[in-house]
């Protein structure tokens, strides 16, 4: 399936970024799209910057990223040529050169992942859009803080905001079915779906993976997956990047979650510390959700745990093997032991210290005290 796959799913966000990049004299002048990483915002983006220059506009592209940010207009760099003089000449000279060659036609500026740009690279986007010079498109990154001389585009108007959203179950079947040409059976499709969450850039590289692992192939003209992820070193280094540097805390949280999620809040923060669980909810790791009058976690995507759990190997995670529990001096009864309780009476991922749990009430952790020693 290395091939381009179909824009399915984006049809109707292409024309609606289409209609909010008038050529005319008042109104918007272009459109921000924002949503997580993956779903498929670069592709839309791309997409309508080549409707554009089918009709004649002039196409410029930049793109954000994090080394780029500590250089002023990097992002730019490519596109402008030799600057000279204080900032205030750098900038206008940077805006005439951004211009040049537009002889007074449309130029409709791509700028990718607006959120990584560096402060005067967001002034030399913000100031052409408030002098009607350009039509702008561009993307960020849901989560991430965003330049205020970006923001101020959508929140005064200028720009049309659009939440790109993950893709549908039946968009995400009708994708794997149009990339080779061959249908796809249902319980396949939907299996995928639930594991790249929608995501189409981790379901492109899942199907990769999944392909060249021959856990997905034909069988009698229909294309069968086994249900079980190879996770391939490019699915990995994909949602490691994704996830980002986890700190040891953070990380053994993410652990815990992929042996053993759902987890009860109470549960989690007394196997690790709250201040952590918090820190990875806010970094959009582990999700929240109410059950009656409950708390649970999850992680925020099935991958992160099919990734952690694939790097753990046969031992779990730590490399130590599986945790002994001991019975505390007032052992939990059998009768209230949860199936959380069961799992991490086993596993405790990269500690070496002693915690006591105890089990106040239903849907805790039994009275154990877990040890987790170096083998030997």
């Amino acid at each position: 399936m290395g091939q381009v796959w179909p824009l399915t799913g984006g049809v109707e966000e292409l024309q609606l970024i289409q209609a909010a990049m008038p050529r005319r004299a008042e109104g918007s002048r272009g459109v921000v799209l924002a949503g997580a990483a993956g779903v498929g915002k670069t592709r839309l983006a791309r997409e309508a910057l080549a409707l554009a220059k089918s009709r004649g506009a002039m196409i410029r592209w930049a793109t954000g990223t994090a080394s780029a940010h500590e250089l002023p207009l990097g992002a730019f760099a490519s596109l402008l040529g030799r600057l000279e003089g204080d900032p205030a000449q750098v900038l206008a000279q940077a805006s005439k050169a951004l211009l040049a060659g537009g002889d007074g036609g449309e130029v409709v500026l791509g700028v990718d992942d607006a959120h990584l740009l560096d402060e005067t690279s967001a002034l030399l986007v913000h100031q052409p859009v408030l002098d009607r010079a350009v039509t702008l498109v561009i993307t960020v990154r849901t989560r991430e803080r965003t330049p205020d001389a970006v923001t101020v585009l959508w929140k005064d108007g200028h720009l049309e905001r659009l939440e790109v959203g993950p893709l549908s179950e039946p968009e995400t079947a009708a994708l794997l079915e149009a990339v080779p040409g061959r249908q796809m059976d249902s319980v396949s499709a939907a299996g995928m779906w639930v594991l790249a969450n929608g995501n189409a850039l981790f379901l492109r590289q899942l199907v990769d993976g999944e392909l060249e692992s021959d856990h997905l192939r034909l069988v009698d003209g229909v294309w069968r997956w086994s249900g079980t992820p190879a996770v391939s070193a490019e699915l990995i280094e994909l949602v490691d990047t994704r996830m980002g540097q986890l700190s040891d805390p953070v990380g053994q949280i993410v652990d815990v979650l992929a042996f053993g999620e759902p987890l009860g809040v109470s549960v989690l923060t007394a196997l690790t510390d709250a201040a952590s669980v918090e820190q990875a909810e806010l970094r959009g790791l582990v999700s929240v959700e109410r059950d009656g009058r409950r708390l649970h976690t999850r992680l925020a995507h099935p991958l992160y745990g099919e990734v952690r759990r694939a790097r753990a190997g046969q031992y779990g995670p730590g490399g130590y093997g599986a945790v002994s529990p001991k019975p505390s001096a007032t052992p939990a009864p059998a009768a209230r032991m949860t199936p959380c309780a069961v799992r991490y009476s086993r596993w405790i991922p990269n500690s070496r210290r002693i915690r006591t749990c105890s089990l106040p009430r239903p849907g805790t952790l039994p009275g154990y005290l877990i040890s987790r020693s170096p083998p030997g």
